[in-house]
């Protein structure tokens, strides 16, 4: 859906920064009311999320890379 807005609004979406593109370096976070900007820059956070003890251990680099061709940006994790 977040995609779907900003393409509406004649953002394409890789005008949004990526996590790679700040090459480990510190980064200013602020909002409004369209999306997250990191250094100066709109990003739209695009997630999903994983049950830590439901894959195995070797299952893991094969779950990121699918989560990251996916397109999502971050992942969070449950661990229970």
């Amino acid at each position: 859906l977040c995609v779907d807005i900003a393409i509406c609004r004649g953002v394409e979406v890789d005008d949004f920064i990526q996590y790679k593109d700040l090459n480990g370096e510190p980064y200013n976070v602020t909002y409004d009311e369209r999306s997250f900007i990191i250094n100066g820059k709109r990003s739209i956070l695009l997630g999903g999320s994983v049950h830590y003890p439901r894959f195995s251990e070797a299952e893991w680099p094969s779950i990121v890379e699918k989560a990251i061709a996916d397109g999502l940006n971050h992942l969070e994790i449950y661990v229970f």
